[in-house]
């Protein structure tokens, strides 16, 4: 029975952190170039139906000054379209389009509300959030943070909720308290009669 309850617990556990990230993006470098080169691969199983990437949620609130072509060895987006005030620049895809494996390219220069002649480089786009939608509904969601090579640029990681602790938790480890208190007991009940 312990058993059981053991197993049942590392299983929803286990179901609950496991994810699948889909995806791998980054922007190359260096961190102080002006050349803001995208590249995003499918890793997963299913057919990107969508890719958004959102500026606004950067530390300078950057926006996309076009919709840029693209290149990579998918096929080329059904449409691209800029939204939210130019923070968010999104492209579409037909079944088919972008499928596992393949990779989309693109140059892009990022600008700050209002100027735009600023001169964005890669480190600025630390934060830019990242949303993709596969052919079977599920989403990733990610952002750009630094890479820790030397010179490298950026590299996309999956946006990971924390695990909240079920409700049920404390009341289970009460149930193994309560267990392991009743086989004490029994345990020193059976010696004083043995005695």
């Amino acid at each position: 029975m312990l058993k059981n309850v053991l197993l049942a617990t590392a299983i929803v556990f286990g179901l609950a952190t496991s994810a699948s990230a889909g995806v791998v993006g980054s922007v190359a470098g260096p961190d102080g170039g002006f050349a803001i080169n995208f590249s995003f691969t499918n890793t997963g199983p299913q057919d990107i139906t969508s890719l958004s990437i959102d500026g606004s949620t950067t530390a300078l609130n950057l926006v996309w000054d076009g919709v840029p072509s693209t290149s990579g060895t998918n096929s080329a987006p059904t449409s691209g379209t800029l939204s939210n005030s130019n923070h968010l620049l999104t492209y579409l895809w037909g079944a088919g389009g972008f499928v596992s494996g393949n990779i989309l390219s693109f140059n892009i220069d990022p600008d700050t509300p209002g100027n735009s002649s600023f001169g964005a480089i890669v480190s600025d786009l630390l934060s830019v959030s990242v949303s993709v939608l596969f052919g079977n509904g599920s989403v990733f969601s990610g952002k750009f943070v630094d890479d820790p090579a030397e010179g490298a640029g950026l590299m996309l990681v999956e946006n990971v909720a924390e695990v909240p602790i079920p409700a049920a938790l404390p009341l289970l480890a009460t149930a193994f308290a309560g267990l392991g208190l009743a086989g004490f007991r029994r345990k020193a009940k059976g010696t004083a009669a043995a005695a």
